[in-house]
């Protein structure tokens, strides 16, 4: 009976994986979006997009709920995006707890909490059309700010 069941669940194991690598592969590239970095893992990345004739440089972050469209931050230039991430981590590491900012971006009002989990400082993003929020760590600003700073001399 165990061996029954245990080949029943790689069974089902395997075909969910194999569906998910279909759908995947079926998966059109869009060619005004390109790639730059995964700040971390698949869950937040940089991007430069392509909207309306204009480049953009994009962090974009899945928030805790996972039904609310990404939280997106977005930028002209790769330099403009590392002086705002570098604000980000300064707020992050200097400020106390539950402190919280509001700026604009992309016409949209974002409100930054700082917070702390185990020691290790970090920001939450909300905007009024979130549910949910929006987190990166200090060190993944580090990681964001070592993507964009490949792309300042293309720029100038």
């Amino acid at each position: 009976m165990k061996r029954l069941l245990l080949i029943l669940l790689i069974t089902l194991t395997t075909l969910c994986s194999a569906d998910a690598q279909r759908q995947k592969k079926n998966a059109k590239d869009n060619p005004n979006i390109e790639e730059l970095g995964y700040v971390r893992n698949t869950y937040s990345r940089i991007t430069k997009r392509l909207i309306d004739g204009t480049h953009y440089y994009v962090y974009s972050s899945q928030s805790n709920i996972h039904y609310d469209e990404p939280f997106k931050l977005s930028f002209t230039t790769a330099k403009e995006a590392i002086k705002s991430f570098a604000h980000l981590r300064i707020f992050a590491e200097r400020e106390q707890n539950n402190e919280t900012m509001t700026f604009a971006n992309d016409g949209k009002m974002i409100t930054v909490r700082k917070g702390k989990f185990i020691g290790k400082p970090y920001v939450e993003f909300t905007t009024a059309d979130m549910e949910g929020y929006a987190q990166i760590s200090v060190k993944e600003i580090e990681r964001a700010i070592h993507i964009l700073s490949k792309y300042i001399e293309a720029e100038e």
